[in-house]
């Protein structure tokens, strides 16, 4: 299996994996990639059996040669979409926390007071 790939599942994400006759290659499609909706990756004749190529929407292609290149394509994606629609604002959930441990994202905390719903207050 390819490293790529393993990790993946290591890491707890879900792949879809599916079959191209006209190719003869196996994709496997990643989610989270907010206006792309999925990448599919898949291995390339050529490439050393490690690296991958990603195809996320309108054809765009990345090599992607270990996971690190995966959280910096789900970054650019989300920079990319993240004005476009309110439910791409912040980062995907399971990528979330590669985007942190990374310095691409940091936590902000915004604290709002609400009044209290008790009558003994007058």
């Amino acid at each position: 299996m390819n490293p790529i790939i393993q990790e993946l599942l290591e890491k707890g994400f879900t792949l879809q994996m599916s079959y191209n006759p006209a190719t003869k290659r196996i994709g496997y499609s990643l989610g989270g990639f907010y206006k792309s909706g999925t990448v599919l990756l898949e291995e390339r004749i050529g490439y050393d059996g490690h690296s991958l190529m990603a195809t996320a929407r309108y054809n765009g292609l990345t090599i992607i040669n270990d996971f690190d290149d995966l959280v910096r394509l789900n970054y650019d994606w989300w920079r990319s979409s993240k004005g476009r629609y309110e439910g791409w604002a912040n980062p995907d959930d399971q990528w979330l926390p590669f985007l942190i441990k990374r310095n691409y994202v940091d936590k902000a905390v915004k604290t709002i007071y609400t009044e209290k719903n008790d009558d003994n207050n007058y």
